[in-house]
This record gives structure tokens, C-alpha cells and sequence, in this order.
């Protein structure tokens, strides 16, 4: 599964964090720097959980298995808030 950005969330990013604002919804986010990393690595393009586990933990000195189990459930919660889209 890839994930990439619904092009409807507005963000801007204030210092190490950003805020996403889903107007349909109603919806306001604040990502802290992790999220901000991992938001703004989707906007790159369609990224997986495991190429963004491998990214996280060459940035943040962690494993790259807990990177990806940890970026695949941000990545559902932020889905469940329409803020991104998965694809096949």
C-alpha cells in the first residue's frame, strides 16, 4: 500500500510541526516533527510504509521495523481523517 497526500488538506508548517486543515471535513491536525517528516515525505510522492521506515530510520536512529510499523499506523490515522489517500 502507498500513500499520498489528499490534494483537498491544506498545511503550513509552523517551526518543527505542521497543521493540516481538511475544510470538508473540519478537520485540524497538528503533526509534530516525525509527522511533519513523514507528511511531507508523501507530498514527494506515493511512499509505502517500509520506504518510509527505511527514510525515518536513517533520519531519526531507529529501526526500520519500528519506523515502518510506527509510520504505517500514523499513516491509517491520518486516512481515517481523510488527510491522505491509499493506493494499491
Amino acid at each position: 500500500m502507498y500513500y499520498r497526500h489528499n490534494r483537498e488538506v491544506a498545511c503550513r508548517r509552523v517551526e518543527d510541526e505542521y497543521v493540516l486543515v481538511h475544510p470538508r471535513a473540519g478537520e485540524i491536525l497538528v503533526l509534530d516533527e516525525v509527522g511533519a517528516r513523514i507528511w511531507e515525505l508523501c507530498g514527494e510522492q506515493p511512499m509505502s510504509p517500509t520506504a518510509l521506515g527505511r527514510r525515518l530510520a536513517q533520519e531519526f536512529a531507529v529501526g526500520e521495523r519500528r519506523a515502518a510499523r510506527d509510520a504505517s499506523a500514523f499513516l491509517e490515522e491520518l486516512k481515517s481523517a481523510d488527510c491522505v489517500e491509499a493506493l494499491p
